[in-house]
């Protein structure tokens, strides 16, 4: 799923392959379609690092 795509090449846009990736994986891209249903949502979640641990 991941052959041909080089996530070490810093010329290539890393978003870009990972949704490539993602596709990959579930058969489903992001449509434009998609995108304007999660933008009317209006809902969101933050993506934080993992805490350190104690």
């Amino acid at each position: 799923m991941l052959a041909g795509l080089d996530f070490a090449d810093h010329h290539r846009g890393k978003e870009l392959m990972g949704l490539v990736a993602v596709q990959r994986f579930t058969g489903h891209g992001i449509t434009a379609e998609d995108l304007a249903r999660i933008e009317s949502a209006d809902v969101a979640f933050r993506i934080l690092p993992d805490p350190p641990t104690l």
